[in-house]
């Protein structure tokens, strides 16, 4: 009986060995996840309240709250602010113009996935609703910032209305003060040389307070006007280009033209008479007859310039 009894202090010894070990892990889990968690980040984020059909948001004070997120590291390293925000759903709004109170709770807060919300401050906003309106806004010319490489800029947009649905008291106070217009975001053109479009948003007059625009965005169109200058010479002399066989003079009727170019200024400013030649091809005329041939004109190199020849044609003869 002796060899049993030890045997079984034996096992008894080595069982509460294990539960030691066991709550001594569980100790040392507990502090490390514990050590893991306990950064903390404060945001302020804005205030998104959803609403029942036919109701809109007039005013909400505040329109943003604090939150306090707690949290690893990594998991808090890892949100998006932008996609931060307080989200209520309301469905009993009170109407006539009383502000309501809403609270807000930590389910409430979006975009806080693998964090614990700790604070919310205030924990609740004043929301006043109204009913909603939908009517036709203009859309103001889009501004621009900065300057074109070359030229003048233009602008054309579309569509030129847009759609609002919002609280109907501040639609009124908006259109009896004649505020109308909607804005949309400026467009960059500094350094552009070519014309291009872009998609631009629409924002609504006064803050954020329309429940919808629209469309949201408008197509931007910006031209990019070359400044252009236009340059004359009179009396240029034609000249007969003819093959190395051909002898005898060459009548030509008129002898001269005049030229005019127009194209940009820093095209043009440095062209001078002797840069242009100008002449006619009599390789493939027949000598027996009087030619009428087009006048042509060489420039230096290629310019992106609009030519024009007084007279376009000559007579050519071969006496």
């Amino acid at each position: 009986m002796a060899p049993n009894v030890a045997w079984l202090r034996n096992i008894l010894r080595q069982n509460w060995g294990l539960k030691l070990l066991a709550t001594f892990l569980a100790i040392l889990t507990y502090y490390a996840i514990r050590g893991a968690t306990r950064y903390e980040v404060e945001y302020s984020i804005p205030v998104d309240v959803e609403v029942s059909p036919g109701i809109a948001v007039l005013a909400k004070n505040p329109d943003q709250v604090d939150v306090r997120l707690r949290g690893s590291q990594d998991d808090l390293l890892n949100l998006d602010q932008k996609l931060l925000k307080a989200r209520v759903s309301v469905r009993d709004e009170t109407l006539g113009g009383r502000p309501q109170s809403v609270t807000i709770a930590p389910r409430d807060i979006v975009g806080a996935r693998g964090v614990s919300v700790v604070m919310i401050e205030p924990p609740e906003v004043m929301i006043t609703f109204d009913h909603e309106f939908e009517t036709t806004f203009s859309v103001a010319k889009p501004e621009t910032i900065g300057e074109p490489l070359l030229g003048n800029v233009e602008v054309q947009y579309s569509p030129q209305t847009v759609t609002i649905r919002g609280p109907k008291t501040r639609i009124a106070e908006l259109k009896a003060g004649g505020h109308d217009q909607v804005i949309a975001d400026p467009v960059d053109v500094d350094g552009r040389v070519e014309s291009f479009s872009k998609r631009v948003a629409v924002h609504s007059p006064g803050g954020d307070w329309a429940s919808k625009i629209d469309p949201e965005e408008i197509t931007v169109q910006v031209n990019i006007i070359k400044k252009s200058v236009t340059r004359s010479w009179e009396s240029l002399p034609v000249r007969a280009i003819r093959g190395a066989e051909a002898s005898g003079p060459v009548v030509i009727d008129p002898p001269v033209v005049d030229v005019t170019l127009e194209g940009r200024s820093e095209l043009l400013e440095n062209v001078s008479e002797r840069d242009i030649r100008i002449f006619v091809d009599c390789y493939r005329v027949d000598p027996a007859v009087t030619n009428e041939l087009p006048v042509q004109v060489h420039l230096p190199v290629f310019m992106d310039v609009t030519m024009t020849v007084v007279p376009k044609v000559v007579r050519v003869g071969f006496p």
